[in-house]
């Protein structure tokens, strides 16, 4: 991350980034930097974005090789187009050659390192991994953020809603935001303000399970759920909660399908627009007959809990490796 800071301090830009790792608020915010600091205001003429799997090749590569309009780079953004997991010699050919006037920036959550697209990228431009961060940096970070509001808060109490938040930055900052617009710029932030207002940490294990089971990581989806019963979580509340995600998702993906946009999503839902960001990423990992079956058998799952023909742990056991074979 230091190299591409200097990068923009020193207006020197490769002509590749990949920003890549499970930290997507870090990847996010160095690829609205970069955006920022290489084409400025210029975006309708000199800035493309691609998103998803379907992302055409050709396309990509025809406009990097087209000169920028009046300005120094063109710039294209390419997210989770799952490009680094699979052979794509035609790219990986053109990054040896890729144009001085252009930059290229790759977001991608998994990247397998042995591949030459991989390869490559490294050897012309900069790779950088966006990792979850430790808790002692983002005790820091959060509290630099909360300085910036002139709030005062304890160690003791920062920690607290840390471990009920999680280690998502995004919803750190979401959070943080909620308790500065309840106690107003200036004042202390307290305990009791942490345990009536801050999202429990069970909802963002919740997501990470779902992720987990999208991308069919069946021992970090198990990690997770392990996690959740060390917590004192009750499987059938586990169960219920992801029941209640799966749900959204089927929502989400039908709205999708029917060309909403995020806006109109997040008020159909009744859900904040930066969760509905995270339920149009996610809903991209299942189809819409996948998530309706996935719905109807997490329902079969609690009534056979309910009426005693399945132990509530197993089950959730069992429904977390079905669905990532």
């Amino acid at each position: 991350m230091k190299s591409i800071i200097a990068d923009i301090n020193n207006h020197d830009f490769k002509r590749v980034y990949l920003l890549y790792g499970e930290e997507g608020y870090l990847r996010n915010q160095y690829k609205k930097r970069l955006q920022e600091a290489i084409i400025g205001d210029d975006s309708e003429l000199n800035f493309s974005h691609f998103e998803g799997k379907d992302t055409p090749v050709n396309e990509v590569i025809s406009l990097a090789n087209t000169l920028p309009f009046m300005s120094e780079k063109r710039l294209i953004i390419i997210d989770e187009s799952g490009f680094f997991k699979k052979k794509n010699e035609e790219l990986a050919m053109f990054i040896k050659d890729i144009p001085e006037e252009t930059c290229l920036i790759f977001s991608e959550v998994d990247v397998d390192k042995r591949g030459k697209l991989y390869k490559e990228v490294a050897k012309v431009g900069t790779v950088v991994e966006m990792t979850v961060q430790k808790p002692e940096v983002l005790l820091k970070w959060a509290a630099g953020l909360l300085k910036k509001d002139n709030m005062r808060i304890k160690e003791s109490t920062l920690r607290l809603f840390l471990s009920k938040v999680g280690n998502n930055m995004g919803l750190i900052e979401t959070e943080l935001e909620k308790l500065i617009c309840f106690r107003g710029e200036g004042a202390e932030i307290t305990p009791e303000d942490v345990e009536l207002l801050t999202t429990t940490q069970i909802e963002n294990h919740i997501f990470q399970m779902v992720d987990a089971v999208a991308s069919k990581q069946k021992q970090k989806a198990m990690e997770k759920y392990y996690e959740l019963l060390a917590l004192k979580e009750e499987p059938r509340v586990i169960l219920s909660l992801l029941a209640r995600q799966f749900r959204l998702l089927y929502g989400t993906k039908k709205l999708v399908n029917g060309g909403k946009n995020k806006g109109v999503i997040a008020k159909i839902m009744g859900l904040p627009p930066f969760v509905v960001d995270n339920y149009i990423r996610q809903q991209k990992g299942f189809s819409a007959e996948e998530l309706r079956e996935i719905m109807e058998e997490a329902a079969d799952f609690g009534r056979s809990i309910n009426v005693g023909e399945l132990d509530d742990r197993v089950s959730v056991e069992l429904f977390i490796v079905k669905h990532t074979k």
